[in-house]
């Protein structure tokens, strides 16, 4: 590439000088002399000596028949003055060497990595040479071209060019572009191939959707036939909509054509007929269908209070389409659009109905909206419940509180109102309805117990209000994570929230998690809750064995085992006194231990159960089947029978 540039460079450095060379010239007449321009032949250089775009050109013949010369200059770019001599265009140095020198393979081959079409200028007798002909084909098609017409008509050869460059087909004899593998060849590798192919294939709609397939621009120079057949138009289409501009006017017209392309992509809009283009009907109902053609259409609809809406309602959070005059600034954050305006609407501002909807879908347009609005209950109230799930979000729901009229900031009965379509706007309202107690019990009681994380400081020191609303919460035992400190450090009232919400004790203090009767309690109740407990009773005996009698692996699919200290889950002896209390913590155990036949049987000794938990291969182990039978029926068993009693009964009496 560097090198090309340099040829170009060299024209146009003729150009402005007006030196032209003659092709007569001879400039070279040693070899060092030609080698030295041509950089000794290293790679990527090349001096320019006089600015000669391909020195061999001027070279003296017996330096065009030196093959280290000759070697040398096909290696390398060759730029050829146009009959404007003013312009150069890439060729290849081959066309100079000795006629001597076009016969070897090796030359001509080195000629094809920096011109491929270098065959052109090689001896005939490599153009007529099939085996090289078919090596190097495959690497660049268009060789064919430059073939001996003996070489286009040979099948193998030709299937051979279309399968690396479908367009090779051009050179082709006529007879094989009757070949309907050879075509279906070259059209799978560019569908433009298509135009090569003898006219009874180009009518073959098979052919012709295949071609369409690989490139749907192929259309634009199909028969006329195939320009009105929806199957090809739709196979075109796919992928390639700007096709639909080469497309026959009636289906311009056809409404349910129109829905599959615009589907494809809205910008085929502006290639539909005009009649429909004008449309308002047409428009509102392609926006209504959800096919987004707003950038497409007319600016005059663009100002239209329905379109407007209807843009609005299939596309949330993409409000600024409402024409104002003024570009939108587009600020792409957690993947979601946010429009920020520059500037207020100037035609549907006042609209009361026309606000109220936009906020429906798009609440960040709160933030816009005209002062007055922002005093008037009936509107806040309606769009706030209109907006439904958009306002759930805490960083969506901010600005409706914070943009609403300071008046109506502390009117009770309005922020009750408010909070009742939305509690979670407790968060931003003002403190004195953060600490209001009836109010915050009245919104409670529906279910929402979660909001104990927005209600003021007092709120979260009184332990009615705490226990009422871990009453009334979704979220188990997280709600008294919002409680105040003082509460997670009184031990009574912990104790009284265990029993009623267990999971509840992570967020309890950390004194109380040390505390190893609360513990005791905790563990009894929930084994989960160990891992809650403090590192030093994490290593108490007493405190896991208490977990453990409790644990059943169906209710804690978490486990337990992995909650205790590190030193007590590695300690062997303690392991086999929880397995003796437990055999469900068998499968949390350290694999090691599971892997080791002796601790496996030690711990079958202690606790049979464990054999539903053990690995298939021990279950077949010779040595553990007999241990386990042992277990099962020891040798009192098999000694002190019934039957043996009896006789020895018997015989006691005689």
């Amino acid at each position: 590439m560097k090198n090309r540039n340099r040829l170009i460079l060299a024209g146009v450095t003729l150009f402005l000088f007006g030196g032209v060379v003659l092709a007569d010239e001879v400039k070279y007449k040693t070899k060092q002399e030609i080698l030295e321009v041509y950089g000794n032949c290293t790679e990527d250089s090349y001096k320019y000596v006089s600015m000669d775009p391909c020195p061999l050109m001027f070279a003296d013949d017996a330096l065009k028949k030196d093959r280290e010369v000759v070697l040398c200059a096909v290696s390398k770019p060759c730029g050829i003055a146009t009959n404007d001599a003013n312009i150069y265009s890439v060729s290849s140095a081959l066309q100079f060497a000795d006629d001597t020198l076009k016969k070897d393979k090796e030359i001509v081959l080195a000629s094809f990595k920096e011109y491929p079409d270098a065959l052109e200028y090689a001896d005939s007798s490599l153009q007529e040479d099939k085996a090289f002909i078919l090596e190097n084909i495959k690497n660049n098609g268009y060789l064919l071209r430059y073939a001996d017409d003996t070489s286009k008509k040979d099948r193998e050869i030709v299937l051979s060019a279309v399968r690396q460059n479908g367009n090779a087909l051009q050179f082709a004899d006529n007879s094989l572009k009757k070949d309907r593998e050879i075509v279906l060849t070259a059209i799978k590798q560019d569908g433009f191939a298509l135009g090569f192919a003898d006219e009874t294939l180009r009518k073959d709609k098979n052919i012709v959707l295949l071609a369409v397939q690989e490139n749907g621009f192929v259309i634009e120079s199909i028969d006329n036939k195939f320009k009105k057949d929806k199957e090809i138009i739709l196979t075109a289409l796919n992928g390639n909509p700007d096709v639909l501009q080469f497309l026959d006017d009636s289906f311009k017209r056809d409404k349910a054509f129109i829905r599959i392309i615009l589907s494809f992509s809205a910008s085929n809009f502006i290639y539909i007929d005009k009649s429909l283009r004008e449309n308002k009907s047409f428009i509102l109902e392609m926006l209504k269908e959800g096919l987004f053609i707003y950038d497409y259409i007319d600016e005059k609809f663009k100002k239209d209070r329905d379109v407007a809406l209807a843009v609005i309602r299939q596309h949330p959070l993409l409000d600024s389409y409402v024409d104002d005059g003024k570009e939108p600034s587009l600020n792409l954050m957690d993947g979601d659009l946010e429009i920020f305006y520059e500037s207020k609407y100037n035609i549907f501002k006042n609209d009361r109905a026309f606000i109220t909807e936009i906020i429906k879908h798009t609440p960040f347009f709160m933030e816009t909206i005209e002062a007055h609005f922002t005093k008037d209950k009936e509107f806040l109230l309606t769009a706030l419940e209109e907006s439904g799930s958009h306002f759930k979000a805490p960083k969506v729901s901010s600005p409706f509180v914070t943009m609403i009229d300071e008046s109506l900031k502390k009117d009770k009965e309005f922020i009750a109102k408010v909070l009742e379509i939305e509690p979670r706007l407790l968060k931003y309202v003002d403190d004195s309805f953060r600490n209001d107690k009836e109010l915050v019990t009245n919104l409670i009681d529906g279910g929402q117990g979660e909001i104990l994380e927005y209600v003021g400081d007092e709120l979260k020191k009184d332990k009615e209000m705490v226990r009422f609303a871990m009453k009334n919460a979704n979220e188990l035992g997280s709600i008294f994570q919002y409680a105040d400190k003082s509460l997670k450090k009184d031990r009574a009232f912990v104790i009284e929230i265990l029993k009623q919400q267990t999971y509840a004790f992570q967020y309890a203090d950390e004194s109380l998690k040390d505390d190893k009767s609360i513990v005791l309690e905790a563990v009894e109740r929930d084994a989960s809750t160990l891992q809650f407990a403090s590192k030093r009773l994490r290593k108490d005996k007493e405190v896991v064995f208490k977990a453990i009698e409790g644990y059943s692996s169906d209710l804690y699919s978490d486990g337990v085992v992995r909650f205790i200290d590190e030193s007590l889950s590695r300690d062997k002896k303690f392991l086999l006194e929880m397995l003796e209390r437990n055999a469900n913590i068998w499968s949390e155990i350290d694999n090691r231990f599971r892997e080791d036949k002796s601790f496996v049987m030690e711990a079958l000794k202690v606790n049979l159960g464990i054999f539903d938990w053990m690995n298939e291969k021990f279950k077949k182990d010779k040595e553990i089947v007999a241990l386990i039978e042992e277990i099962k029926h020891p040798l009192w068993k098999k000694i002190f029978t019934p039957l043996n009693i009896l006789i020895v009964l018997l015989f006691g009496l005689a």
